[in-house]
């Protein structure tokens, strides 16, 4: 699990973990959380990102890292809703076929 605080704000969080969808070594987000305060909110530290942005994008350098150590393949994740698929889209993530996962490919 990674933290992304500033000082006595804590922005958020994401849990990743090493799984496999189908036969393919993944990275796994399991958990993604941003504060209430910060969500949807573009902060000029982290380039005028959004926080859920930047820690998808720290979980791809994460996955980039230990990609030849494991062979992964992928970032997958889970969305909660609708919505979030959505969001995530926007983000690069297509759905896997017939499944509710969704991927992005590294």
């Amino acid at each position: 699990m990674y933290l992304l605080r500033d000082g006595d704000k804590t922005f958020g969080f994401i849990a990743l973990s090493v799984s496999s969808i189908d036969t393919f070594p993944s990275l796994q987000v399991d958990y993604i959380f941003v504060s209430g305060p910060y969500r949807g909110v573009c902060l000029e530290n982290l380039d005028n990102s959004k926080i859920s942005t930047y820690l998808i994008e720290f979980a791809i350098e994460i996955a980039k890292e230990i990609q030849n150590q494991v062979g992964l393949r992928y970032l997958v994740l889970l969305p909660d809703n609708d919505r979030l698929q959505f969001v995530y889209k926007d983000m690069g993530f297509q759905v896997l076929p017939k499944k509710e996962w969704m991927f992005i490919k590294l």
